[in-house]
């Protein structure tokens, strides 16, 4: 009973920093911005893309979650992007220019904007549910640490060291969590024959960059015709979608369970 406490709890830390370096990822550069602006000698409309390319890149990728956890392995796609990580880490650190950044912070998007959703995931597949309320709580602890972590370590960088520092702070999380991943997370049945919803993934990929591009540009454009229709055009995509799996069992992101909640627990 004891080993079983022992090993939930090494899997809700794990699944915790899974989160936290996740959420750390989306505010990464924020406070730093400036200073980075400075030195790579560029401007505004150009900087703002380190944060503006991650969360259009993780907004892209994240409906896809459910199925490449479904499909590999929630434990090997962890570790996967925990590599990846590792490695973006360490190639962002040489960074040259400011476009060679964008695209590590684009591929940050792709990779690490998926850790949140799916340690939050495997955390309800894997912790039994008399623990769930405790891993919860931890996971949600995480999350809010690794949201405001940046913004006050990026202060100190700029003014003692640089904006590297963020980056190499990376570097042992990244590591942390690929070996927790390995050694503590449990390997759960994939479903190999599972095929991919191209349409699904099509139309929420493509309604969620409109709008996510869109409320990106606000402070560009105001509230313009520009807006409006961009807008408009990213909510009928994504309406089309949503009519499209109304009735479909399979879909990426399904909404039969919203008819039928009843379809879940069997």
């Amino acid at each position: 009973m004891e080993e079983n406490k022992s090993n939930n709890l090494l899997i809700i830390l794990v699944l915790g920093l899974a989160a936290l370096i996740g959420c750390m990822n989306v505010t990464l550069f924020n406070v730093a911005l400036p200073a980075m602006m400075i030195y790579f000698d560029t401007d505004v409309a150009m900087i703002q893309w380190l944060v503006s390319g991650y969360t259009l890149a993780a907004g892209i990728i994240t409906p896809a979650v459910g199925f490449l956890g479904d499909k590999f392995g929630y434990k090997r796609v962890i570790c996967f992007i925990s590599f990846m990580v590792l490695v973006l880490s360490i190639v962002g650190i040489f960074a040259w220019c400011i476009e060679v950044l964008i695209v590590v912070r684009v591929l940050f998007g792709l990779t690490a904007g998926m850790l949140t959703p799916l340690s939050l995931a495997m955390m309800y597949q894997c912790v039994p549910r008399h623990s769930q309320e405790q891993a919860a709580g931890i996971w949600g602890a995480a999350c809010i640490v690794g949201g405001a972590t940046p913004s006050v370590l990026a202060g100190f960088a700029v003014m003692y060291a640089s904006w590297h520092m963020m980056l190499l702070l990376m570097l042992p999380f990244a590591a942390l969590l690929l070996v927790g991943s390995i050694k503590f997370l449990p390997e759960k049945a994939t479903t190999d024959s599972l095929a991919m919803d191209f349409t699904g993934f099509a139309l929420t990929s493509i309604g969620s960059f409109i709008l996510l591009f869109s409320f990106s540009n606000l402070s560009n454009w105001g509230v313009s015709a520009k807006l409006l229709v961009f807008i408009c055009l990213g909510l009928f995509i994504m309406g089309a979608y949503a009519k499209r799996s109304w009735n479909k069992k399979d879909a990426m992101l399904s909404l039969y369970v919203l008819r039928y909640p009843r379809y879940v627990a069997a």
